[in-house]
């Protein structure tokens, strides 16, 4: 683990290492939260998909929308305890507590800041990406009546305004998550010392989540393409049939898969935006050399006659 400020590759190629040495111990404590979080996201598709099969019939709009919000409870009580899980792997991991016992202990005691902070770190760039995609649809709309080379140039402006705050505001997030987790403090010093320690930092900061979702997107994707294979060779054998027509088996291969990514993406870039917010610390506090003095001290003490 780095013991002084590091480059951006560097902390993604650790992340990446700490991740692959404890992999059993991540998806021990991640699988169940991820597999009934797979399972929801599924229901909700598939019962989406059959009202719509059906015709949109009224009479079966109730049973559906009973369904749909059974699985829409499922998944956020999945999510809630994924977060919870989270945060004692966080300590666990960088040996702020000596158990994951202990660790979990304290998320459920401060599980409402927790999830404060992991609410608004869905919430954030959630809104910028609803914004900049209603930004650039209004822009394809009414652009021909702009002159062409505005239209095109606002265009990509927006994408890439929306692309940027996007990714400063998951940086930000991340680490406030990271700080809810490893420190207790109350919920406004936390958002106070999260911007502080952000703001000197912000196109380095987006650089490093970018490099770091790219990476664990990448890892993901080798996954996820035997599946889009099996969709394509059951649409091609089935006459190119409607993803609501496909056997049962694919929905489960779906879910299977569905897990494995989620456990892999959020393992490292939990790992990752933690070891972010330490050379953050690094670099804004100087605890690294605060450490090092510590341990100096500790070394050159006499002890008593």
């Amino acid at each position: 683990m780095p013991q002084k400020p590091a480059t951006l590759g560097d902390l993604v190629g650790v992340a990446f290492r700490i991740f692959r040495s404890n992999w059993r111990h991540f998806v021990g404590k991640l699988f169940w939260p991820s597999l009934f979080a797979s399972i929801s996201i599924t229901g909700m598709e598939w019962t989406w998909l059959f009202f719509i099969k059906g015709g949109g019939n009224m009479q079966g709009f109730a049973l559906h929308l009973s369904i749909l919000f059974g699985f829409a409870i499922l998944f956020i009580l999945s999510q809630w305890e994924l977060a919870l899980r989270c945060v004692a792997l966080l300590r666990d991991t960088f040996l702020v507590d000596s158990k994951f016992e202990i660790a979990y202990k304290f998320a459920r005691k401060h599980q409402w800041r927790i999830m404060v902070v992991y609410t608004a770190g869905v919430i954030l760039p959630t809104i910028i990406f609803i914004v900049t995609t209603i930004g650039a649809i209004l822009l394809l709309a009414f652009g021909k009546n702009i002159l062409r080379i505005i239209a095109v140039t606002s265009f990509f402006s927006i994408i890439v305004a929306g692309t940027v705050m996007g990714a400063m505001a998951l940086v930000l997030t991340a680490v406030w998550f990271v700080l809810v987790s490893l420190e207790d403090l109350a919920i406004v010093k936390i958002l106070e010392r999260g911007y502080e320690l952000v703001s000197p930092y912000w196109w380095r900061s987006g650089s490093f989540i970018c490099l770091l979702c790219m990476s664990a997107f990448a890892v993901c994707l080798s996954f996820y393409l035997p599946l889009i294979g099996m969709e394509m060779f059951e649409s091609f054998t089935h006459g190119g049939q409607a993803h609501g027509d496909m056997p049962l088996h694919l929905a489960c291969v779906e879910t299977a898969v569905g897990t494995i990514l989620s456990i892999l993406s959020t393992g490292i870039i939990l790992v990752g935006s933690a070891l972010y917010c330490r050379d953050l610390q690094f670099r804004r506090e100087g605890q690294d050399i605060s450490k090092h003095c510590s341990d100096l001290f500790v070394q050159t003490q006499v002890p008593e006659v």
